[in-house]
């Protein structure tokens, strides 16, 4: 339980990880456009929990903003990658801009959520792990909470940040509808993803160092083992 404890970063810039350095990187390091200027939608989630739900979302983005690129988790098989290429080919993605990137050591990875506009928060399953650790370098992330515990970590996060009201609107959507706009508002608005940014590095400490969870698994447990004495 330690990871909820405490920063994945030490010094601002050392993965305490993999040890590594998140500075000095550039799009180009990743194999993407240097050159690129627009929004960078980013979902490094592994190919298994990218479902076809998800597919809608991240096209109607594409779609929606003409000049953006995705950029998603490259599977370890050609054989899946291709499946997932056709996936996104049949939800009508311009498959020109999009880009796969390989597994990446944590300390590059961490650069790379620095580097992207804005993150996609995977769809129904999202991200646990994976958005603290994007929070914790100031970057948003868009969600659609899901019913089911594995689609909610990132609004269960915003929450506990207690994020400003208007801010997390932005960021929480209640439809597919709503992710497609969200995450294109955010990605094509500098001076919108700034106001972002400043308050989710304002809000992240609220996330560390929090003894709730321990305090409600010692009350379940204290009373588990009092019904059991009792049985």
């Amino acid at each position: 339980m330690h990871q909820y404890y405490q920063r994945r970063i030490i010094d601002e810039s050392v993965s305490r990880l993999s040890g590594g350095s998140i500075e000095g990187y550039t799009l180009e390091s990743f194999g993407l456009p240097s050159s690129y200027t627009g929004a960078v939608y980013l979902n490094m989630q592994k190919p298994f929990k990218i479902h076809p739900e998800f597919d809608e979302l991240l096209c109607g983005i594409l779609n929606l903003d003409t000049t953006g690129i995705a950029v998603l988790h490259k599977a370890d098989t050609m054989d899946t990658h291709q499946i997932f290429l056709d996936r996104l080919e049949s939800a009508k993605c311009p498959l020109s801009r999009v880009y796969f990137v390989e597994a990446q050591p944590h300390h590059s990875l961490i650069a790379l959520y620095k580097l992207c506009t804005i993150v996609l928060d995977s769809y129904p399953a999202g991200g646990c792990t994976t958005s603290r650790e994007v929070l914790e370098v100031g970057k948003a992330i868009v969600t659609l909470p899901a019913r089911l515990l594995g689609g909610r970590w990132t609004v269960a996060y915003y929450n506990i940040m207690e994020l400003d009201h208007g801010i997390q609107r932005k960021l929480v959507a209640s439809s597919t509808a709503e992710y497609i706009e969200y995450a294109v508002q955010l990605g094509t608005n500098s001076t919108l993803i700034r106001e972002v940014e400043t308050e989710i590095a304002l809000k992240f400490p609220n996330l560390l160092s929090r003894e709730d969870a321990v305090d409600e698994w010692q009350k379940l447990l204290l009373q588990t083992h009092r019904d059991a004495l009792l049985t």
